[in-house]
């Protein structure tokens, strides 16, 4: 084994030590919604940034605050949504495809209309 391949080796064993002692990433959760809702009303054009300053902590605020059940939909995976004939009832969707399909791949039109019915105004 010549000198030059040392190098090379050493960082494959590194990368293969990161990998497999690595703690799975968790996602960013409340804090993350909150600083990025912060962060976009900076960059809102006026006057919307003006009105959304005035009120730039509870809106920041409220961003970190989500309804239960799945936040996202991989929609590509649905023909019927390229062919505009996507199901807007849920259980229309489920009858189709299996509840297990469904939920593995998200609920976010649904999830977000339940929160916004149940949420006083």
């Amino acid at each position: 084994m010549s000198s030059s391949t040392i190098p090379w080796q050493m960082g494959l064993l590194a990368l293969a030590i990161a990998n497999a002692t690595a703690m799975p990433l968790l996602a960013w959760g409340r804090n993350g919604h909150v600083q990025i809702t912060a962060g976009a009303i900076s960059h809102l054009p006026e006057p919307l940034r003006d009105f959304f300053q005035m009120s730039a902590s509870q809106i920041s605020n409220q961003g970190g605050v989500e309804p239960p059940g799945n936040h996202f939909i991989d929609i590509d995976i649905y023909p019927e949504f390229a062919a505009g004939t996507f199901p807007h009832d849920l259980n229309a969707l489920i009858a189709k495809y299996g509840n297990s399909f469904v939920v593995s791949n998200g609920e976010a039109p649904w999830t977000y209309a339940n929160y916004v019915r149940r949420t006083p105004p």
